[in-house]
């Protein structure tokens, strides 16, 4: 991502980012704030988004921000991460004890839709290997 570039003459109440006209009280608006952040630091980035992905899907989250500075750099997956299926994904070895340091792998996405998908062919249907969630059954007023 590039850098943000500023705006030569700015104009009160208007963002000072070059090419972005929203309104704000400071300097940036909340957007160019946020991107700024991100560029300067991806891992603590990458680790906001885990940890409320996890809060979201009710999954224990015990990793610090220390702990994943280590691992990323261990497993260098801050180089590789990204939207398309050779990219790295954070995958839990055993999906049933939560996000611990010693629970996660860096895994491509294609091996991770993998791990639980399969295709068969004759039937020209994909298959998954993971239980179906139970039916909630709610008493209703009719």
């Amino acid at each position: 991502m590039k850098a943000l570039e500023f705006k030569t003459n700015i104009v009160r109440g208007r963002c000072s980012v070059k090419h972005c006209t929203n309104k704000c009280k400071g300097k940036m608006c909340n957007t160019c704030r946020c991107r700024k952040s991100r560029i300067e630091d991806p891992v603590r980035y990458a680790y906001n988004n885990l940890k409320n992905r996890a809060k979201q899907r009710g999954v224990i989250f015990t990793i610090t921000l220390d702990q994943f500075r280590v691992w990323c750099k261990k497993v260098e997956y801050i180089g590789f991460a990204g939207r398309s299926s050779e990219s790295y994904t954070i995958d839990r070895k055993h999906n049933d004890i939560g996000y611990h340091i010693d629970n996660i792998q860096a895994m491509t996405k294609a091996d991770n839709i993998k791990k639980f998908f399969t295709y068969d062919y004759r039937s020209k249907k994909a298959m998954c290997f993971t239980a179906p969630p139970e039916p909630v059954y709610k008493d209703l007023p009719f």
